[in-house]
């Protein structure tokens, strides 16, 4: 009876102290390079670590506005074409947090030196039980130079799991950038709901017009207060009251590829689990996605050499079947109709 009655009351110990911390912000890892290491918190390479280092070196322009050298950065030399290489994090334990929002805040700049070709930065996670990454945040070289702290942003499906983050650089050739890096790496556990949740204002990192079969990126900003327990769900339509809409999806933020030709809307329904209370957000901006067209301005850049079997796709629908390299004469753009995948156009290059 004895053994039983302690054994309840570590068990009741353990669930305060759970509650406890569930009750306020907890930082669950962080990562300012301070130890000039990767290995001292266990990063890791398994693609191999290629140009992977620490601004203050070589020709680095140092680390990104507001953080403090030195940073993690991937530079140029030397050159690696159709190139992807990781930088991984160690296991990170929100095993404590099953109801919270589990967040990551970070620094991130990157230095251009050429539109050539197109080069990317993925944020993605993933817990230790999956085979596969989920995609955060894509950053690419099509507008130049980039300096961005993005704070708070949610992890979906990570509280109470242990998982990793990784910084994946890729593209066809590393000679067309200067640098990317990374700083001030921080992983929070917010409280969970209660009452009516706050769901703020719909947000959309389009410029208009955006080409067609290009990705955008909706989140919550301007009053929205991120809790756990919270549950999403997107809605698209054609205009700004809202009179009819189509539900898109059920994350935030939410990777999503508008129609061709369209202008459309955004807001999202927020609804806190615990009570059962909802609110919807503040209607988005305008996005106006531009219809396929050979006369338009949206064309993928030629990365191939000719040759059918690897010639690339841009959205699932548009295709540049020729890429002349320096050997070949010939260059030139085909682009097929969006509905019937068949030839409309020949450009040369």
């Amino acid at each position: 009876m004895i053994k039983k009655l302690r054994f309840f009351q570590f068990s009741l110990l353990l669930l305060l102290l759970m509650i406890s911390k569930e009750m306020s912000a907890q930082i669950i890892f962080s990562e300012n390079w301070s130890s000039n290491s990767f290995a001292t918190n266990g990063w890791t390479f398994p693609n191999g670590q290629a140009t992977w280092g620490f601004t203050g070196s070589g020709v680095s322009t140092g680390p990104p506005t507001g953080a403090t050298a030195p940073s993690a950065f991937f530079i140029w030399p030397p050159t690696y074409t159709n190139y992807s290489y990781d930088l991984v994090s160690p296991v990170i334990n929100a095993g404590p947090y099953p109801t919270s929002a589990i967040q990551i805040s970070y620094k991130l700049k990157y230095i251009n030196f050429s539109l050539a070709t197109s080069e990317q930065l993925a944020v993605e996670y993933r817990t230790t039980s999956s085979p596969s990454w989920s995609l955060l945040t894509n950053y690419t070289n099509a507008g130049g130079n980039i300096d961005v702290a993005p704070s708070g942003v949610a992890l979906p499906g990570m509280a109470g799991q242990s998982f990793q983050i990784r910084f994946r650089v890729n593209g066809p050739n590393s000679f067309n950038i200067w640098e990317w890096s990374v700083d001030d790496i921080v992983i929070t556990a917010i409280p969970p709901c209660t009452g009516t949740p706050n769901a703020g204002t719909a947000l959309t990192n389009a410029v208009n017009p955006v080409c067609p079969g290009t990705p955008i990126m909706l989140s919550l900003g301007g009053t929205y207060a991120p809790a756990g327990n919270l549950s999403y769900e997107w809605y698209r339509s054609n205009s700004p009251l809202f009179t009819s809409s189509t539900i898109i999806g059920n994350t935030n933020p939410l990777f999503y590829i508008p129609p061709p030709g369209s202008t459309t809307y955004y807001r999202c329904k927020v609804v806190c689990n615990s009570t059962g209370l909802w609110s919807n957000s503040i209607v988005s901006g305008v996005v106006i996605i531009s219809p396929w067209s050979p006369l338009g301005n949206c064309w993928c850049v030629p990365t191939y050499a000719i040759g059918g079997a690897n010639d690339p796709t841009f959205g699932g629908e548009i295709i540049n079947l020729f890429a002349a390299q320096p050997a070949y004469i010939e260059e030139k753009l085909i682009w097929q109709n969006i509905t019937s995948h068949t030839e409309i156009d020949g450009r040369a290059n």
